[in-house]
């Protein structure tokens, strides 16, 4: 009930502004704190691979069946983190590639809407921010339910969708275990790939997200795109601005 609430909430279903966004609306703001929860339930991705990724991560590999697009996923937060995970339908369906990833440069972030902050300079720490935000004001949140509950539902469904190797559920999730290792020195990446692509797809979200679904040309970047990422960067802006602002403020009053 919790995860088709926040998946059928303002976030998703139309909010009243950027600024408004727990508040029943017209407008769908495709940012991170819209594409992060769905790479998390939809691909049981962690919250820092995708907040860190950057586009050329996203990679495309060419089968028999079709192109395979995936995130490539190194240098990751431990030793089984290393590792491809493909695109889910859900994900692609809803305009991905088209909102953030075609047409801009492979250096780019993915998110540079989420200005790098706290002791680290992490970009994940502003998209946890918001995160806790949005389900406050949106009525969705639990203490100790967060966003890696959501990759823990991910790899709950694939658990109980019966007919995968539990092989394959480690190597999508990103857990080291001997039978993960066994599995994928057997295989090269042309035949594993398409295989993790079933498992992806076999997860569903317990929400209704059909009218997401992109209804744009694909394979060319959405109209107005760059000045769209350009706008969530600018609301980003400001809000650091006001929260350097009220620190200094603070700051002062204490010295007084």
């Amino acid at each position: 009930p919790l995860e088709k609430k926040f998946f059928e909430s303002p976030l998703y279903r139309g909010s009243k502004s950027i600024y408004r966004r727990a508040e029943p609306g017209d407008e769908i703001h495709r940012d991170a704190v819209f594409w992060a929860p769905l790479f998390g339930r939809s691909m049981g991705l962690r919250e820092n691979e995708i907040c860190d990724a950057l586009v050329g991560s996203i990679k495309s590999m060419e089968t028999k069946n079709g192109d395979i697009l995936y995130l490539e996923i190194l240098n990751g937060k431990d030793s089984g983190s290393e590792r491809n995970v493909p695109l889910s339908d859900l994900v692609l369906g809803i305009g991905f590639m088209e909102h953030r990833v075609i047409g801009r440069a492979p250096h780019e972030s993915l998110f540079p809407e989420l200005r790098p902050q706290g002791p680290g300079l992490r970009r994940p720490t502003a998209f946890s921010g918001k995160f806790t935000y949005y389900r406050k004001q949106a009525e969705c949140y639990r203490v100790k339910t967060d966003f890696h509950s959501m990759r823990g539902n991910a790899e709950t469904d694939l658990k109980n969708h019966g007919g995968l190797d539990s092989a394959w559920i480690d190597e999508l999730i990103g857990h080291e275990s001997a039978a993960r290792r066994s599995e994928g020195e057997r295989y090269t990446k042309e035949i594993y790939l398409p295989v993790l692509q079933r498992c992806v797809n076999a997860i569903k979200i317990n929400a209704d997200l059909a009218h997401l679904i992109y209804s744009g040309l694909r394979n060319v970047a959405a109209p107005g795109q760059a000045k769209e990422i350009a706008k969530y960067v600018a609301v980003a802006n400001r809000e650091m601005n006001k929260k350097a602002a009220r620190k200094r403020s603070a700051s002062a009053g204490h010295a007084e």
